[in-house]
């Protein structure tokens, strides 16, 4: 139910702020003609144009989700998590330590120092 009520929120902010767009589009272009309104013209076009496909993928979840196996993920026990938890961060923190140095970056970045 939440996955669903997720989907129906996400597609009513996309609708409204699609059109507060168009709404805000429309004042410029009354007020400073197509030329004067360019910009608002095409940040308009991209915006609707992403927030087309966000409406897209999430009507078409509405029939075809992995919501089930989400939940299944979430609800399962966390034995191993539990019994690796003392070595768990230091598995991360080496793994964190090879991905800097294979993109060439020094580890003190990833602890603040």
């Amino acid at each position: 139910m939440q996955y669903t009520q997720k989907r129906v929120a996400d597609v009513a902010i996309d609708l409204f702020a699609i059109a507060a767009v168009l709404s805000r589009t429309t004042a410029a272009l009354e007020q400073r003609g197509e030329e004067g309104a360019r910009r608002e013209i095409d940040l308009t076009t991209i915006f609707v144009a992403a927030a087309e496909k966000r409406l897209a993928e999430n009507v078409a979840a509405f029939e075809k989700n992995d919501d089930e196996l989400r939940k299944a993920i979430a609800s399962a026990p966390t034995t191993m998590a539990a019994t690796r938890s003392t070595s768990c961060s230091g598995d991360l923190n080496r793994s964190a330590e090879t991905l800097f140095q294979r993109l060439n970056l020094p580890f003190q970045l990833l602890r603040g120092q």
